[in-house]
């Protein structure tokens, strides 16, 4: 299995239309709706034909079918404050998760929970609780089969409500549709140490060093880039926080394949300049073209003609030019190469207001668009141009994949395009496998003779990541959708300084990962690691065997749960039991009244550690049915024997079924099937990866962002 045939089984099931049969096909379809003349049709077919230039996954479904449905990946959506305001944005967000969009939500206009809603007499539950609202109606659409739905909600740090946003997402599977970002200014990070900001700060830094969230937006350095101050600020995001929005805008996007520009082992910068021109154009039309879900999308989108054109290969482009990701002459390439962009999409985007005119929310600017670079995921189009993810560095050189024809297993190792050009007729090619660390072993004259450039995503040092990023945002107006991956030692420290240095080199925001700080999203770039098996005979030792410290299988993206309210010694309890093929799954407990919250949450997730590692129903309702707490003895108004018991007795009501047997065969083997040191994708099993600030896989190119 290559990765042609990767890409072409998502073509069939995602782009496709009736009667296609090939990337052409689509080429010409997107080509000829978007094209204004037959110069243009020609021109963007070529580009897109090549994989030269690919415009994002919306436009490619839907540009030229009969059904229609927007070009836009994503969209701003406005939250007001009141019930009615907030209402008017789910659905608007359903509108838009049915075509295809994902969409951002600035929550900072809800006002704070426990605030009088004046005129009522009642009291506001805060911009977390309608969270919910907008998860669930997010799950309930599944945009057509093809995209999932995904939002970007975000609120400002000095928002009273704060501490609860940033703590929202803190047990793994809460809110799943949603990423969240925290608005960060300028005074808040000259005032870190003031004791309520250093508190805020802490559990911003605590938060990233246990799941990655809450994301980090610098809205002041967002705002000196605002091309139009005049219209307001820059309050809103999309889902990757790759775009800056004001209300009901939308992003339109396309990326330039970096590797399609060299030529004879060079980068020929005239080839680049004509993509870069194409790509203006043609996104400047699709703005025209494109089918709106709502009409104020339409006119604020039209407004201002932003535009979002970036790139993807820029690692391979790296490697293609022998430089090694992060030192010094990789951080002056990427000034150069992005300065030289951000310099021909304003002049074409001049040239073009020449003939067309500016965009009507102009005061004095020359140009067609307001913005017109921005740094995008691509995860499906990467996978179609067989190139490194947007601004990303690779996450591994030499894996497996494996396929089913007629019923048998075939497991393939494959090759890195770029490296296995670097070992093409060597010895090493067949020996090298997966050990990374014989890369620096080879010697080759020619182009690749240091082989110590090829780096992992890894391999990188974080502080480098974040200078990448730093460099080539001073030439994007947009911002930029990347990953600082860090090792799994990496402290709490280490990540506040992290934040403090991206804020001070200009980054706009910063999406940090720290190997292994999430069941659902591990990084499979353990070179060492052995292949995962189906059925491991012992879990356990094979988990730490391979490093990975994760032996219980992931918690599904979405499940069928109920919660149940109790009384017991503790006060009020609040027992959610989530359930997978007919089984709990799941077990979440909160507390109102007294009582050790802490205790609790230790006896529920270790409840669901057991049933998700496989032990019998009944022994878990056993050893729960069996502990009794002196603080309930004789209490006629709690519902059980302590709180294990209680929830014991919540699991046994709902699933009653599976009887304690009277007679036990201990020679009959338990199977437990678990997935370790990767959590699978929910699409094709393989095992995920977190890239472009998301949720991504390298095999299908499902993303939990689009």
């Amino acid at each position: 299995m290559d990765n042609e045939t990767i890409a072409e089984h998502i073509l069939k099931e995602r782009y496709y239309q009736p009667g296609e049969t090939s990337w052409n096909n689509i080429a010409r379809r997107v080509a000829n709706y978007i094209g204004e003349d037959e110069v243009s049709r020609i021109e963007y077919f070529d580009v897109i034909s090549k994989k030269e230039i690919i415009p994002n996954s919306p436009c490619l479904m839907n540009a030229g079918t009969k059904q229609g449905g927007s070009l836009s990946a994503c969209f701003s959506v406005p939250v007001g404050d009141s019930i009615e305001e907030i209402f008017d944005a789910v659905k608007a967000c359903a509108l838009i998760h049915k075509q295809g969009g994902g969409t951002g939500l600035s929550l900072s206009r809800i006002r704070a929970k426990g605030s009088e809603v004046k005129g009522t007499g009642k009291i506001s539950s805060g911009p977390v609780s309608f969270m919910n609202v907008f998860n669930s109606a997010t799950e309930t659409i599944k945009q057509g089969g093809k995209r999932r739905g995904a939002n970007m909600g975000h609120l400002d740090v000095d928002h009273p409500d704060i501490k609860e946003f940033i703590t929202c997402k803190s047990v793994e599977g809460n809110l799943s549709n949603f990423n969240i970002s925290v608005n960060i200014t300028d005074n808040f990070m000259n005032n870190i140490h003031d004791p309520n900001n250093k508190e805020i700060f802490d559990m911003i830094v605590r938060g990233n060093w246990a799941n990655g969230e809450p994301g980090i937006i610098f809205s002041d350095s967002a705002e000196r880039d605002n091309a139009c101050p005049h219209l307001g600020k820059l309050t809103d995001t999309n889902p990757c926080s790759e775009t800056r929005l004001f209300p009901w805008e939308s992003c339109n996007l396309a990326s330039i394949n970096l590797i399609s520009c060299i030529h004879d082992t060079e980068f020929t910068w005239e080839h680049f300049e004509s993509l870069i021109r194409t790509g203006v154009r043609f996104l400047d039309s699709m703005i025209d073209k494109n089918v709106y879900p709502l009409s104020q999308i339409e006119e604020a989108t039209k407004k201002t003609r932003k535009i979002g054109l970036g790139v993807m290969g820029f690692a391979d482009l790296l490697l293609s030019l022998n430089m090694k990701y992060g030192d010094e002459e990789s951080l002056v390439f990427a000034d150069k190469l992005f300065a030289f962009m951000r310099k021909v999409a304003d002049d074409e985007s001049t040239k073009i207001a020449q003939v067309k005119g500016r965009y009507p929310g102009s005061m004095g600017d020359p140009r067609r668009n307001a913005v017109v670079l921005s740094i995008a995921p691509t995860g499906s189009i990467s996978l179609f141009a067989n190139v490194s993810s947007g601004i990303e560095p690779n996450f591994a050189y030499v894996y497996r994949r494996s396929t089913w024809a007629n019923g048998e297993k075939k497991t393939y190792e494959m090759f890195h395009p770029v490296f296995e050009e670097a070992l093409r007729d060597h010895a090493w090619k067949d020996s090298i496998k997966h050990d990374m660390l014989e890369f620096g072993t080879i010697q080759k004259n020619g182009k690749y003779s240091n082989m110590d450039i090829f780096v992992t995503a890894k391999d990188i040092l974080p502080i480098n990541h974040v200078r990448m990023q730093a460099v080539i945002q001073k030439h994007v107006d947009q911002a930029i959708s990347k990953t600082i991956n860090c090792s799994s030692d990496t402290t709490e420290e280490d990540i506040r300084n992290l934040i403090v240095s991206a804020w001070k080199l200009g980054c706009k925001g910063l999406t940090v990962y720290r190997e292994g700080s999430r069941n659902d999203v591990v990084l499979e770039t353990n070179s060492k690691a052995a292949p995962v098996d189906d059925h491991p005979v012992n879990p356990v030792k094979k988990a730490l065997v391979n490093g990975s410290g994760r032996i219980l299988p992931k918690t599904p993206r979405s499940m069928m749960s109920i919660t149940e309210k109790r009384r017991s010694n503790c006060g009020k309890l609040y027992i959610t039991i989530g359930e997978v093929e007919g089984r709990p799954h799941t077990v979440l407990i909160k507390n109102k009244g007294g009582g050790c919250s802490a205790m609790l949450q230790t006896v529920a997730e270790l409840t669901a550690a057991m049933l998700r590692w496989g032990v019998p129903l009944w022994e878990t309702l056993r050893i729960l049915n069996g502990v009794t707490c002196d603080a309930c003895k004789g209490k006629k108004d709690v519902d059980g024997k302590s709180c294990a018991d209680i929830i014991g007795k919540v699991i046994r009501e709902n699933f009653p079924d599976e009887e304690i047997p009277s007679k036990l065969d201990i020679s009959e083997e338990v199977k437990v099937v678990v997935q370790q040191n990767s959590v699978p994708c929910p699409k094709c099993g393989k095992a995920l990866v977190f890239a472009e600030g998301c949720r991504t896989c390298p095999e299908c190119g499902w993303s939990k962002c689009s």
